[in-house]
């Protein structure tokens, strides 16, 4: 119980850090394609990039938070976040060819952000993390209400720039919880560095 409990910890960490650093990249993405839709491509090209580079600060920021784990338990959580990984990258492929196909385009990125949601919320139940389950909530119930109540038109730009600031948040949330711990760890030493133990 022990060792499952360490390992879902670890990987707790690990999909933070990581998959921050995927979910930040989807999120620029959507920002910048929303942005352009609405507004211009200057800006939809500084959104974009203002949001990866907060997402490489942040992953930049964490290093040394999140090692990968190693173990029987900690490799059976791997092959589960490995597969819900592959199976999203997959429908994120596939959806804006099925959207399109069905005369549909206007769906491809509610498909997209949904089947991100979808693996978020996964990630938060196999981790434990409460974080990542709320914020996969909150991102598919987003998504289906923009594409529900947003006229045609308007789908894909709405859907990139709330959903991609929603995203965006929910990476940098993650990061902020990493850095917190790192920090905490540091303090934590210097009690017993003036005592003269080792740090």
């Amino acid at each position: 119980m022990a060792d499952r409990e360490q390992a879902i910890e670890q990987w707790r960490r690990r999909v933070r850090r990581v998959g921050g650093g995927i979910q930040g990249a989807f999120a620029a993405l959507w920002l910048g394609r929303g942005a352009d839709a609405v507004l211009d491509l200057r800006v939809a090209v500084v959104l974009g990039s203002a949001a990866g580079l907060l997402t490489l600060t942040g992953v930049l920021a964490t290093r040394g938070t999140a090692p990968r784990p190693t173990g029987k338990e900690a490799a059976a959580i791997e092959r589960d976040v490995t597969i819900a990984t592959v199976l999203q990258l997959v429908a994120s492929f596939a959806l804006p060819v099925c959207a399109n196909l069905a005369g549909r385009a206007e769906l491809a990125l509610p498909g997209i952000v949904l089947s991100v949601a979808i693996l978020l919320a996964f990630l938060g139940a196999r981790v434990h993390s409460r974080a990542l389950l709320v914020g996969g909530a909150a991102l598919g119930v987003t998504d289906l209400a923009l594409a529900l109540l947003l006229p045609v038109g308007a789908v894909p730009s709405g859907v990139g720039l709330v959903c991609g600031a929603l995203q965006l948040g929910i990476a940098v949330q993650g990061f902020a919880s990493l850095r917190a711990r790192k920090g905490a760890r540091i303090v934590g030493a210097f009690p017993r560095m003036s005592a003269g133990g080792s740090p």
